[in-house]
C-alpha cells in the first residue's frame, strides 16, 4: 500500500496526530469542506386554505349608494307624489263645489247628476289608490291610479 495514497484518504484529524509536532501541513489549515444545506426560501403565495381564511375574515364591501334602478325609481316616486298633491287640491275644489250644488239642488228637492256621482266616487278611490302606491313604493302602480283620477277629475271639471 502507498503511505502518499493512504495519507490522502485519511481525514485531517488524523494527519494531525503524524505530522511533526510544531508543523502544521496546508490540510490542517484548510477549513474542512462543509456541505451545502439548500436555502430555505419563504413561500410566496399562501396555501388555499390560508388565502380562503384571509378572504372571509374580510369585512363585506359596503355598497356605494344606491343603484342607478333605485334612483330613477325614487324619482319617478317624486315625481308622482307632486303631480298627486296637485291633483288632490283640485279634488278638493271639485269637492267643495259639488257639495255646494247637492244642497241647492236638495232645496229643490233634487240630487245630483248620477254620472257625477260616479265620477266623484271613482276620484276618490283612485287618488287613494295613487297615495297607497306611492307609499308602498311602486311608481308603476302609483301612476296607473293618478291617471285613472285624473280623467275623472277631468270630467267633474267640465
Amino acid at each position: 500500500m502507498d503511505i502518499k495514497r493512504g495519507a490522502a484518504s485519511v481525514p485531517p484529524q488524523v494527519q494531525q496526530k503524524t505530522a511533526q509536532p510544531g508543523i502544521r501541513s496546508a490540510v490542517e489549515t484548510a477549513p474542512a469542506p462543509t456541505q451545502q444545506q439548500p436555502v430555505a426560501t419563504p413561500p410566496v403565495a399562501a396555501p388555499p386554505q390560508q388565502q380562503v381564511q384571509q378572504v372571509q375574515q374580510a369585512p363585506p364591501p359596503q355598497p356605494a349608494g344606491p343603484s342607478a334602478a333605485e334612483v330613477a325609481k325614487r324619482a319617478e316616486l317624486k315625481k308622482v307624489s307632486d303631480a298627486l298633491d296637485m291633483l288632490q287640491a283640485r279634488a278638493g275644489t271639485i269637492h267643495s263645489k259639488l257639495n255646494n250644488l247637492e244642497r241647492q239642488q236638495q232645496a229643490k228637492g233634487l240630487g245630483l247628476r248620477s254620472d257625477w256621482v260616479t265620477a266623484r266616487s271613482l276620484m276618490d278611490q283612485f287618488l287613494k289608490r295613487a297615495e297607497s302606491a306611492i307609499n308602498a313604493g311602486d311608481p308603476v302602480a302609483a301612476k296607473d291610479a293618478f291617471d285613472k283620477a285624473e280623467r275623472q277629475v277631468e270630467i267633474l271639471e267640465k
